[in-house]
């Protein structure tokens, strides 16, 4: 996996962060769909990678609680650090969660391919459910 998020995230769009983020998810059936981050003029128009990556998946016909691993790989473009790992922003994380039925495993990569393993809620403790409501 480590490989395909080094060429896809050649792809990300930071031209102001210039912190380049993608993201593979990987649904019940091995489906594989790619998302990179966005950014635009207007920041709050801008997307993160796993949640480009999400709409991906559900353009395509994934359903809810399909979702079963999410993959990531971040960098900074102007300073590189490779021993770094990206975890998914707090919205990507309720997203994975509400997606995944709080049971998506998450891989973080770091440019020299080592890999962490986390469970969503490992990520998210607590998370809002919607129960709450």
């Amino acid at each position: 996996m480590f490989e395909e998020l080094k060429l896809l995230i050649k792809n990300a769009k930071a031209k102001y962060s210039n912190f380049c983020v993608a993201s593979i998810i990987v649904d019940k059936d091995n489906n594989k769909y790619s998302g990179v981050n966005i950014e635009y003029d207007v920041p709050t128009n801008s997307i993160c990678a796993e949640r480009n990556a999400i709409a991906n998946a559900f353009t395509n016909g994934m359903q809810p609680g399909d979702l079963k691993e999410v993959h990531v790989l971040g960098m900074n473009k102007t300073n590189s650090d490779e021993n770094m790992f990206v975890p998914p922003c707090g919205i990507c994380r309720q997203a994975i969660v509400e997606i995944s039925n709080y049971e998506a495993e998450i891989f973080l990569y770091n440019l020299k391919g080592e890999s962490k393993k986390y469970s969503i809620m490992d990520l998210l403790p607590e998370a809002f459910t919607g129960k709450e409501i």
